[in-house]
């Protein structure tokens, strides 16, 4: 995708139909946040619906697996022409929106000068990323650094140390659950 002359996407493709869906970075974290709950499945199901612009009914056509799959894709802004592959990224959960939010907001309007709480409208993709892009300086990102070491990759005894302890002050709730974990939670 290149960013100077395409549009970001505003749909999802479910075997080989396209469907409108809302693209606002809100809603997103809303979704995210409504998986890693635990409502029911058809609760669930009922907000995926909600997801799409238009009518929309799970069916053999549209199938919930298949709609989830893809919902994974645009959350992990994959285009829907490209196949994923093997994902091999690292799916450890580094920062939470809930209990990140207050370092996220002012890295936003540290950096950008946007306040998030205030803008009527950020396609998903876009927050991702300027969230991306956020300046190492950021309190959100020395999080997402301290939490993302690996301690047994440090020999030296008192670095250890120093890192687990900063480690240990800024842990998340075991709630918090990955992509992965989102992604299975339709299965």
């Amino acid at each position: 995708m290149n960013l100077f002359y395409e549009d970001f996407p505003a749909n999802i493709k479910v075997r080989d139909q396209e469907y409108e869906i809302i693209t606002d970075f809100r809603e997103w974290i809303r979704f995210c946040d409504m998986v890693k709950s635990s409502i029911p499945i058809g609760l669930k199901a009922s907000y995926t619906l909600d997801m799409f612009k238009g009518e929309v009914m799970f069916s053999d056509e549209l199938p919930l697996n298949d709609v989830w799959d893809s919902f994974v894709r645009f959350l992990n802004m994959q285009r829907n022409d490209i196949e994923s592959g093997d994902d091999k990224r690292d799916h450890r959960v580094l920062f939470s929106y809930e209990y990140d939010g207050p370092y996220i907001l002012a890295a936003f309007m540290h950096d950008y000068g946007i306040d998030l709480t205030e803008i009527d409208y950020m396609h998903w993709w876009k927050f991702r990323m300027l969230f991306d892009g956020l300046s190492e300086k950021n309190e959100i990102k020395q999080r997402i650094h301290y939490r993302g070491i690996d301690l047994s990759s440090i020999k030296d005894k008192e670095e250890r140390k120093r890192i687990r302890r900063i480690q240990n002050s800024i842990r998340l709730p075991q709630e918090v659950v990955s992509d992965g974990d989102i992604a299975n939670a339709f299965v």
